[in-house]
């Protein structure tokens, strides 16, 4: 998770559907739909259990600026099991 935040570069114009976590790995930037997909494949690299989870944020907007619904507010994360005691 680490080296994804500081060695990839978010940029909504470099990604498609289509997006691939090696494809990720090899360009080093997109968005999260894509740092999530690169994030799973190393997880699951190393045996762990882990999700693609997309949904909606919940913006809480600047004054007098809308807040965000839809499709420009989606956002994708990883769910990791992490055992019995923990989830």
């Amino acid at each position: 998770m680490h080296r994804i935040r500081t060695e990839f570069k978010y940029d909504p114009k470099a990604t498609v559907d289509l997006h691939t976590a090696r494809r990720g790995v090899r360009e080093r930037h997109g968005v999260c739909q894509d740092f999530a997909h690169v994030m799973i494949a190393g997880l699951r690299g190393l045996g762990l259990p882990a999700a693609y989870v997309s949904g909606y944020l919940r913006t809480i907007p600047p004054p007098g600026k809308p807040r965000l619904q839809g499709a420009d507010a989606t956002h994708a994360w990883v769910s990791l099991w992490c055992g019995e005691e923990i989830g």
